[in-house]
């Protein structure tokens, strides 16, 4: 039987603690003891990767989940790219307005 789990994490509020944005000591040990013990570290975000914190560039992360599913990073390999149409941008403001 094989153990290996990917884990997922968000970043507000679960990597970095809020203002002033730091990645607790205790976090970024969990996060090395789980990729020590075999399983794959993913970061799935709403944010886009322009937007990612720097604060998370020293932590080592398997893969990537960014602009809610939009580009799926893993390896640093882009697996899956897929933009939100135009018209369905339109509909969605003009629905929370």
């Amino acid at each position: 039987m094989n153990d290996k789990k990917i884990l997922f994490f968000d970043i507000d509020g679960t990597l970095l603690t809020p203002h002033p944005f730091k990645v607790p000591e205790s976090t970024s040990r969990a996060l090395t003891k789980a990729h020590e013990n075999g399983h794959l570290l993913f970061i799935n975000t709403g944010r886009t990767k322009a937007m990612m914190p720097s604060e998370l560039s020293d932590l080592h992360f398997d893969g990537y989940i960014y602009g809610c599913g939009t580009h799926i990073y893993m390896d640093n390999k882009l697996l899956f790219f897929r933009t939100v149409p135009n018209l369905l941008c339109k509909e969605t403001v003009n629905l929370l307005r």
